[in-house]
Parts: C-alpha cells; sequence; structure tokens
C-alpha cells in the first residue's frame, strides 16, 4: 500500500522536543509514519514511542516503515484523545514530549473512496475510523437544509452558508440520499443542479 504523506514541519516538530535517547515520547496522529520514523532514529534500545491513530490504513503503513524499530515503538489503534487512558493500559504513568499532526492527510484526500475529495464524485464517506458505521453522506441525509446552514455557520466559510442550507431537496440524487462528494461541492459554492462543472469549486466547498 502506498501511503504518500509529507509530514508537515518535520524536524521542526522533532527538534523542539530535544529528544533523550532513553525518554518516552507519543505521537498521537502515527499517520504514515513520517514524525515517528524521525523521532525513533534518535532513540536508544531503552527509549520508547507510542503511536497513536484511528486509520487502520496508517497503522498498516506505520507499522511497515517503523518495523526495523522493533521493539522501542508501539503502534496502538485509538484516537489522540484517548492518550491518558492509553499510557494507563500499557503502564506509562508519564511521557516525556506529545506531538500531533492534526488534519487530513494526504493519503486520505489521494483515494476516492476514502470519502473525503470533492475532485471526484466518490461517495461522501469522511470516517478517519473505519470501525465507525456513520459516514459523512448519513449525518448530511439526517438534516434538512436549516440545521445543515447552521453548522455551516458556525464551522464553515461565510460565504457558503446561504448556498449551503438553500440547497436542499434540489442537489439530492433520485433515491433522496446524499452520496457523492459532487453533490455537495456545487451547492455550497453557489452553483445549482444543472451546472455540472466543478472545476475551482472544490477549494471552496472542502472549507
Amino acid at each position: 500500500m502506498d501511503f504518500g504523506h509529507t509530514s508537515v514541519l518535520l524536524h521542526e516538530t522533532i527538534d523542539s522536543l530535544c529528544v533523550k535517547p532513553d525518554g518516552i515520547y507519543v505521537d498521537g496522529t502515527l499517520g504514515g509514519g513520517g514524525h515517528a520514523f524521525l523521532l525513533c532514529g534518535k532513540l536508544s534500545e531503552k527509549g520508547r514511542l507510542i503511536g497513536i491513530d484511528q486509520d487502520a490504513d496508517a497503522i498498516k503503513a506505520a507499522g511497515e516503515r517503523l518495523r526495523e524499530f522493533k521493539d522501542r515503538v508501539t503502534i496502538v489503534r485509538s484516537n489522540y484523545a484517548d492518550t491518558p487512558r492509553v499510557l494507563a493500559d500499557l503502564g506509562i504513568p508519564e511521557a516525556d514530549g506529545i506531538y500531533l499532526d492534526l488534519g487530513v492527510s494526504s493519503y486520505q484526500l489521494d483515494t476516492p473512496e476514502r470519502g473525503f475529495t470533492y475532485r471526484e464524485d466518490a461517495p461522501l464517506d469522511m470516517r478517519m475510523d473505519q470501525r465507525q458505521t456513520r459516514t459523512a453522506a448519513d449525518t448530511v441525509s439526517d438534516h434538512p437544509g436549516l440545521r445543515r446552514r447552521e453548522v455551516c455557520k458556525k464551522y464553515c466559510k461565510a460565504h457558503c452558508t446561504d448556498a449551503a442550507g438553500a440547497a436542499d431537496p434540489d442537489h439530492r440524487p433520485a433515491d433522496g440520499s446524499h452520496q457523492g462528494g459532487h453533490s455537495h461541492a456545487g451547492p455550497c459554492c453557489g452553483r445549482t443542479s444543472g451546472e455540472a462543472d466543478f472545476s475551482g469549486t472544490s477549494d471552496r466547498a472542502e472549507r
């Protein structure tokens, strides 16, 4: 599996930790293991990295990338919000450093079936943890236009809010669901159902 992702502020992040060779560190968003690989190279055989991620694809990719570090690395499938519990379960009272690389990974955006992109009309999934049963399409379908407009006002750019809320029911497929990314990219950017060209709308819709 090609888990392509460019680690953001790679050296700056690891350098800021002032890594102790025998220390214990937590990567709360392990991803493809880019930051973790650099950090593990600074650890002695007594040092330890706990890598946490909820994405099965990320865990597989990181496991392969960090294989050479063997017992220095422990990977846990969980959310970084559960870090205290994860450490407690491992019998670790405290860590010498914790870091997070928050956001969607390049891999998630570049894999249409994960449903994070509007570049292709793929199912609107957006689950970071695929063990969850509820997708973004389920959430959108369950809320009327007014509720979606309220959500957009709170979390999105202001110029998208009226179009997103008013778009209801005209932009639903015939089965009444909201399944594809393109069914939202247009409405969020003020397009009508007859305008099929989504070039240039993706960046605005993803906000």
